[in-house]
């Protein structure tokens, strides 16, 4: 580790063992100042004062004075300074101990939860099977494809009223949204899509869109539709323009 390390991590334990000693003591900063360092000189200069007032009058020496009083002054601080130098170095080992504890703590949790993780060799295995599993069922699929049945519910062709094209349509994928190009050989007057669902009813959102007279773009933005839902669309045609079967396209895009 270099010097600058040492020197940062020294200084971190240094700031974090202070902190520590004055919580233990419930004090602060400015109290220790206060206390042990401002209140001290203060009643040394008093008391020097003092006897130097007194050393005036009695003719005394202010050497004599000072030393009478810097000694026990000294005596009182180095006393005090000893005395923060032992909580001091408590606290440096407290907080090293303490920091043990939580590394000891810590390494104890992560390898708990390292042996609850997903072995890489098994994780990747299962992921591979899962792709071969995956392939496997698109092989089967096959290729996305629409099969369409047709059917009417008019009786007779030609009709003089307004008639209509049913048809059944199946995927062999799952579509999102779902548009198809509607284009017949006759004009259509619109569409109209639902998903034949257990219940008979699902909500949808649909937009269908005219293109061309005989063109309509059919749009389900909701549901998805999947192969387990058959979707039913209905061709509207205009009255007195049907005289044979309608002939109709449907393009998925």
């Amino acid at each position: 580790m270099s010097p600058v390390m040492w020197k940062h991590h020294l200084v971190n334990l240094l700031a974090r063992s202070w902190t520590n000693l004055l919580i233990a003591l419930s004090s602060s900063t400015l109290s220790v100042a206060i206390f042990s360092l401002a209140i001290p000189t203060m009643v040394f200069l008093s008391v020097f004062l003092y006897r130097r007032q007194q050393a005036r009058t009695a003719g005394h020496h202010m050497e004599d004075v000072l030393r009478d009083t810097a000694i026990p002054t000294l005596i009182a601080g180095g006393i005090t300074m000893f005395g923060w130098l032992c909580l001091f170095g408590w606290s440096i080992s407290a907080t090293i101990y303490k920091d043990h504890q939580n590394l000891v703590s810590s390494n104890q949790s992560l390898k708990a939860n390292a042996s609850n993780q997903v072995d890489p060799k098994s994780r990747d295995e299962e992921i591979a099977s899962l792709k071969r599993q995956i392939e496997r069922f698109k092989e089967q699929q096959g290729p996305p494809t629409i099969k369409i049945f047709p059917f009417a519910r008019v009786k007779h062709f030609p009709v003089q009223q307004s008639a209509t094209m049913d048809y059944i349509f199946i995927t062999n994928t799952i579509r999102t949204p779902v548009d198809l190009l509607v284009t017949c050989d006759f004009p259509l007057e619109g569409i109209y899509e639902a998903f034949l669902t257990q219940g008979g009813g699902s909500v949808m959102t649909i937009q269908n869109t005219r293109v061309s007279a005989n063109q309509f773009r059919g749009s389900i933005m909701s549901p998805a539709w999947s192969p387990s839902l058959p979707l039913y669309i209905t061709l509207f045609f205009p009255s007195g323009k049907v005289d044979r079967m309608p002939s109709c396209s449907f393009k998925p895009e």
